[in-house]
């Protein structure tokens, strides 16, 4: 009897820990499932982060950002032009990244800019955007950003 017994509760902790496992790997490959197929438009980001002050609308561009967000490294010519659909497929560096941010504070009203900042001694440079208004400018870096408000 007493066999019996840790026999059942071996084989239903057993269980228990299959059935965790087998879940716990659903969940994951349905999370990677979505995130990959998730498509973001220009105007989509921008409805979703409309109508909200300088630094919540830096937050909410660097969060849509860093759904899809791919670092591959490209010309400066490309990096200018290339779409948002193909910074989801393909990926793009600092330049992409400070284009794309660039068109979506413009289309949300804000005064924006992108800086090319020359790396002394090497024969590469980096690329961030800033965009303002009357509260103040946030720097927005690939993943990132920092504001800073006026008083």
């Amino acid at each position: 009897m007493k066999n019996k017994l840790k026999e059942t509760l071996i084989i239903l902790t057993s269980l228990l820990v299959i059935t965790i496992f087998l879940y716990n790997l659903n969940v994951t490959i349905n999370f990677d499932f979505m995130n990959q197929n998730v498509s973001y438009s220009e105007q989509k980001i921008i409805n979703n982060c409309n109508g909200l002050n300088l630094k919540s609308t830096a937050y909410c561009l660097t969060n849509s950002i860093n759904k899809f967000y791919k670092y591959n490294n490209t010309n400066d010519y490309y990096a200018r032009t290339i779409t948002i659909e193909e910074i989801q497929k393909i990926g793009t560096d600092c330049g992409g990244y400070s284009y794309l941010y660039e068109r979506l504070s413009d289309g949300l009203g804000f005064t924006s800019k992108t800086y090319q900042i020359d790396i002394d001694g090497e024969d590469y440079s980096h690329r961030i955007m800033i965009m303002s208004n009357e509260e103040g400018y946030c720097i927005l870096d690939q993943q990132s950003y920092e504001c800073f408000m006026f008083e």
